[in-house]
């Protein structure tokens, strides 16, 4: 083994870059972010839309067939299609969305991408709790938190066919519907506080409004909230009567449009976020650099 070099040119070397690793160590966590964050959303995307491959192959293959439609297994939800844990749908599933919410669970991009949203430690905005001052819970927690949790637990505890249930199993869908409506929920409630939608007002504006961003993340706001509230009144109709299987289809491509629209407003995030384009090379400091 080569002996280590102990001259005093070597020396100064390795310091050199220990100093330099040391002052670009944030840099570093923040690149992790934007790269955690793009795969999140890629594999959460490829998840949804690889999952309803077999279901349309099926479709192709005479399976499913406009005049069988009656009979034929069409799902409401996403998780009806993946509610059997041996279905080609539900091992895609798992594994795509149970990465996809590890990734942006592990990019932290609340905190560190300024354009997401207010933090704490600059003034950022705290979830209002009424008289409870025991809970000190801010929108950028929220957002780092809730979302990809709900996602794990949509992933990890699927939902059980209507024909299925019984008093044990009714457990298993309650958990499974919480979860997903934490996903969506504590999502379309963090964006709509960034934004400064309605009654969400942000007292630490990160984007301003009338920027092209601002206009993209609105528009993938919207095209993930109106399609989930008209998915949830379905399936509150669907509660109280059978759905035709047109009703049920539609009731699929929404939920898959709210879910597709949420990543899409991630990746408009990525794309803006002012960290993407650092030099590492560059000496300016990126507090003094406005969010697009």
């Amino acid at each position: 083994m080569a002996d280590a070099d102990t001259t005093p040119t070597g020396s100064r070397n390795r310091a050199r870059d220990t100093v330099f690793q040391l002052q670009h160590a944030s840099r570093h966590y923040i690149d992790q972010s934007v790269s955690y964050l793009l795969l999140g959303v890629i594999l959460g995307a490829l998840g949804f839309i690889i999952a309803v491959i077999p279901l349309m192959l099926r479709g192709f293959s005479g399976t499913i067939g406009t005049s069988k439609l009656e009979n034929s297994f069409l799902p409401a939800t996403v998780s009806e299609l993946v509610s059997k844990w041996d279905s080609v749908e539900a091992r895609i599933f798992f594994g795509f969305e149970l990465l996809a919410a590890f990734c942006i669970l592990l990019s932290w991009y609340p905190f560190k991408l300024r354009n997401a949203g207010c933090i704490p430690a600059e003034g950022g905005c705290y979830l209002p709790v009424g008289p409870c001052t025991c809970i000190n819970l801010s929108w950028a927690n929220a957002r780092q938190f809730f979302p990809p949790v709900g996602l794990v637990l949509v992933a990890c505890v699927p939902s059980v066919q209507e024909n299925d249930w019984d008093c044990e199993k009714l457990v298993l869908v309650v958990v499974h519907c919480v979860s997903a409506m934490l996903m969506f929920m504590s999502f379309l409630f963090a964006e709509a506080h960034a934004l400064s939608l309605y009654s969400f007002y942000c007292a630490v504006q990160s984007i301003q409004p009338g920027t092209f961003q601002y206009k993209l993340r609105y528009l993938t706001w919207h095209l993930a909230f109106w399609p989930y509230l008209l998915f949830c009144l379905i399936q509150v109709y669907d509660l109280f009567s059978s759905l035709h299987p047109y009703v049920k289809i539609t009731s699929f491509v929404l939920e898959v449009d709210a879910g597709l629209a949420m990543l899409a407003n991630h990746y408009v995030i990525w794309y803006f976020a002012p960290e993407r384009n650092w030099n590492p090379t560059s000496s300016i400091e990126m507090q003094n650099v406005d969010a697009a």
